[in-house]
């Protein structure tokens, strides 16, 4: 998924970003995918294809835009593919004249989603460009899509058997909690598997994590 390709999220902490802008940008988490060309459209993600890692997008949160803001996608230099812009929050009108591509599938589940138009009226590729340019970094044909209306729903849980709820294009639910425990959790199993002793000396500290956790 496109969150992968880095992230759609600031990269400054939390308490460093103002109320209006972490809402803002949750928002867009998981609203753009990634998905290989017309004939699966299966998404793909960093697992398979970790050079999506390159990948640089940031938010550009902008309260008096007519999209809301822009999201500025970049690439390494020496990939010979420009920064391209598209629309944080492209309005309905908008919308009506994009392309619209059904049976997107997520992890077995069919969704629907709107192909990206550029935001930038001298776009290398002209409207397609963010797609294209993708195609082009990626090596194989894909489409950047922004989720579409259609429900996508949740799975129900052990506590809520009778759950109606929907999300983007996430993995499984729009919010995931997390504590210490659970991680250092995690850390002990990655030793274990790693056959480590963990001694707490040759650790990293995370910076960053999931979006939605």
């Amino acid at each position: 998924m496109f969150s992968a390709a880095k992230r759609f999220l600031s990269r400054e902490p939390a308490h460093d970003t103002p109320p209006l802008q972490i809402t803002k940008i949750f928002d867009a988490v998981r609203t753009w995918l990634v998905i290989v060309d017309a004939k699966t459209r299966v998404a793909i993600t960093a697992r398979d294809f970790n050079k999506m890692f390159l990948i640089d997008p940031k938010i550009h949160v902008g309260e008096s835009d007519t999209y809301g803001g822009k999201i500025e996608i970049s690439f390494p230099a020496d990939s010979g593919c420009e920064p391209l812009n598209i629309p944080l929050r492209p309005t309905q009108d908008w919308l009506e004249n994009w392309r619209m591509v059904n049976n997107v599938i997520v992890w077995e589940s069919n969704s629907d989603g709107y192909v990206v138009v550029s935001l930038d009226p001298d776009a290398v590729y002209g409207p397609d460009t963010p797609s294209k340019t993708l195609s082009r970094f990626l090596g194989r044909t894909v489409l950047l899509v922004l989720k579409a209306p259609k429900l996508r729903w949740v799975l129900p849980t052990t506590n809520f058997p009778n759950l109606r709820a929907s999300a983007m294009f996430r993995d499984g639910y729009p919010i995931l909690v997390a504590n210490d425990s659970s991680f250092e959790d995690i850390a002990k199993q990655v030793r274990m598997a790693a056959n480590a002793e963990g001694d707490g000396e040759d650790t990293f500290k995370i910076h960053g994590f999931n979006n939605e956790v």
